[in-house]
């Protein structure tokens, strides 16, 4: 989470009654909400879901659900050496890279290149599936990378597009002749 936006989620985290939430933008400019500011940024309507700006039943459910909020920790990855993750790529054709974690840390995991093993192969399609081969290197290049976690999946950046951990099953590709 940046650092901007993690600031006002832990400030709404630690909210009461009455006490404007002051955040700095990252233009350097002070802002200071109160709750009924709050309200209204969330899309209440005063006099249809809140009477005044201290009425408490709407403000007691508003901080409870604030209060239920813990601040923000960033996720621990559960990546371990020997995992395999890919990264499809292409724009003409579609090609596959398979990378073994040969290393992590609490935040970063290295990775080396691994070959990839045809399944199956149509010449007349140019295109086919293809599976990794575990622990046989390309080459001794490593790769440090921060994961990060999209949708549930422990995601790497590379180069060209994003790569993810790899579930055993072939991968589609294509290619020129």
């Amino acid at each position: 989470m940046k650092k901007c936006a993690n600031e006002i989620y832990n400030k709404i985290a630690e909210a009461k009654i009455g006490v404007p939430i002051g955040t700095r933008h990252a233009n350097g400019m002070e802002y200071s909400y109160t709750i009924e500011d709050m309200l209204k940024q969330q899309g209440y309507k005063k006099g249809i879901n809140y009477l005044s700006s201290y009425d408490y039943p709407t403000h007691q459910t508003f901080i409870v659900k604030l209060t239920d909020i813990k601040p923000f920790k960033q996720p621990q990855h559960n990546i371990q050496i020997g995992d395999i993750f890919y990264n499809s790529w292409g724009y003409d054709q579609t090609n596959v890279d398979f990378f073994q974690v040969v290393s992590t840390t609490t935040k970063t995991i290295t990775l080396r290149e691994i070959k990839a093993a045809d399944v199956n192969y149509n010449a007349y399609q140019m295109s086919g599936n293809k599976k990794a081969a575990k622990d046989q290197f390309c080459s001794n290049e490593l790769i440090r990378k921060t994961p990060y976690l999209m949708g549930g999946q422990w995601r790497i950046s590379f180069e060209f597009g994003a790569g993810s951990q790899w579930d055993g099953s072939p991968m589609s590709y294509s290619c020129y002749a």
